[in-house]
């Protein structure tokens, strides 16, 4: 087996397991290959071949990882590989923190539920036990160093076989009741008023007054005039954010 590299204007660039001799009865003009990452066979057309031989870039990307069901506190900092993943779910290296704090969330889990999974680091290398498997020995997680910016830094993968979901942190957040179940950071709402909350800096960005405030019930869905707004905010870069005199967003700000 080899790796292809294709790339079109509309899908964007993919990587193929393309296996040579595997090729037997397809029309001249398409070929057989897999996900890189796993998944079912494709007939893809050659024109969209740009590499016959080539390797995976080892490009990495500082991203939070986390589950559908997980508040969005317990989010985890990592980094990962945007052609690299595991049946289409994310595959984690986590800094030295970003292991810490993996491994403490699931000792507080394995608290309430012994089924889950912890581990503990020995020798700079995480020994991961599940019980579930008892007929099979611990995990041994070694680290390994990656390449991000120009710098040389030591990760763990904690893929583990979870799926992991890539998530947007938000740094700009409406204060509502319900949004301080999911991220405890934020301050009481103010009465009577509607305030976008700047988590990073910990102020108010702006205050809508009651009558305004009123009409955050009538909200539904995900084009509401306040979730265009809080989202508008959250996807300024960072340049846009120092023009206006704002402090660029740090990526810390998320387990304030």
């Amino acid at each position: 087996m080899s790796t292809i590299k294709t790339e079109h204007p509309e899908y964007g660039t993919h990587y193929w397991s393309y296996n040579p001799d595997d090729q037997k009865g397809m029309e001249g003009e398409f070929i057989k290959v897999f996900p890189i990452s796993g998944g079912f066979a494709k007939r893809i057309p050659k024109a969209h071949v740009k590499e016959w031989d080539t390797q995976i870039p080892r490009v990495y990307e500082r991203r939070f990882v986390g589950f559908a069901d997980w508040p969005e506190y317990r989010a985890i900092a990592c980094y990962v590989n945007p052609f690299d993943n595991w049946n289409g779910w994310a595959k984690p290296l986590v800094d030295e923190k970003g292991r810490n704090f993996f491994l403490a969330e699931q000792r507080r889990l394995s608290a309430d539920n012994e089924s889950v999974a912890t581990g503990k680091v020995f020798n700079d290398a995480i020994i991961w036990h599940d019980p579930n498997c008892s007929d099979e020995p611990d995990l041994t997680i070694i680290p390994e160093w990656i390449t991000v910016d120009g710098i040389d830094v030591k990760v763990w993968d904690i893929s583990l076989g979870f799926c992991w979901d890539v998530q947007s942190p938000r740094r700009f957040i409406f204060l509502l009741p319900c949004n301080r179940e999911q991220i405890p950071d934020l301050p009481e709402p103010s009465g009577g008023q509607l305030v976008l909350w700047d988590r990073q800096e910990k102020r108010e960005v702006f205050v809508l007054f009651e009558n305004y405030a009123n009409a955050i019930c009538l909200e539904q869905g995900k084009d509401s005039p306040f979730t265009q707004l809080e989202t508008w905010f959250n996807n300024l870069s960072n340049e846009a954010l120092v023009s206006e005199g704002m402090t660029a967003t740090k990526e810390e700000f998320h387990h304030a």
